[in-house]
């Protein structure tokens, strides 16, 4: 059972080079759901999220600031996930597992999740892999900088019981709240919101939002 995990993101801003990068970003990641991201800077929000230390505000995981949380607990409870993860020459299984615990279920249901079939070739399907990988091992907290995912996955992946932060180009509706990033702004929408369903309808997403 995914014991899971509140990420609360509060006026925390990003300082890179002496420039800043993102500033007054506030986001309560709640237990459990799927939050999709879009627009510019999206990389610097996911990298809050997975426990980097802001230069102004604060993250929490539970109520605790990442700053008092060491490294072996954040890589333990945040499985991050970008476009394009390692694969090595071995089989798909080889790739998924890479030596972890887990039933024949617990596998089967990783594929499934990844949009994965058992005779796949790893190197076509590296992003795949990737989610795999990181759905076997159930992380409290699943962070995919993989703008063109397939929202398919994202799908399955809001049927989970981990909590999921997400960037993409194109968020569908199952997504629990969408953040638009842009101009050093950030805007979270909920399915309640008018400009939820125009995101969700956009096509690129790229392309729709200023």
């Amino acid at each position: 059972m995914i014991h899971l995990v509140r990420v609360e993101i509060r006026e925390a801003g990003v300082v890179r080079a002496g420039r800043r990068i993102l500033g007054g970003a506030s986001l309560v990641l709640e237990p459990g759901t799927l939050t999709a991201v879009v627009g510019s800077d999206a990389t610097t929000l996911l990298d809050l999220a997975a426990g980097l230390a802001p230069a102004e505000g604060f993250v929490r995981f539970d109520g605790v600031d990442v700053r008092r949380l060491g490294e072996d607990v954040l890589a333990s409870s945040v499985a991050v996930v970008t476009s394009r993860p390692f694969v090595t020459a071995g089989s798909l299984r080889e790739n998924v597992t890479l030596g972890a615990t887990g039933d024949e279920a617990d596998l089967a249901e990783a594929l499934r999740i990844a949009a994965l079939a058992p005779a796949d070739d790893p190197a076509g399907h590296r992003l795949q892999v990737g989610i795999a990988r990181a759905v076997l091992r159930r992380p409290r907290l699943l962070v995919l900088d993989a703008p063109g995912i397939d929202p398919g996955i994202l799908e399955n992946l809001a049927g989970t019981a981990i909590t999921v932060l997400a960037a993409t180009d194109r968020p569908g509706p199952f997504a629990d709240r969408i953040v638009v990033l842009a101009n050093g702004r950030v805007i979270t929408l909920s399915r309640h919101d008018a400009e939820y369903e125009r995101i969700t309808r956009a096509e690129p997403i790229a392309a729709a939002v200023h």
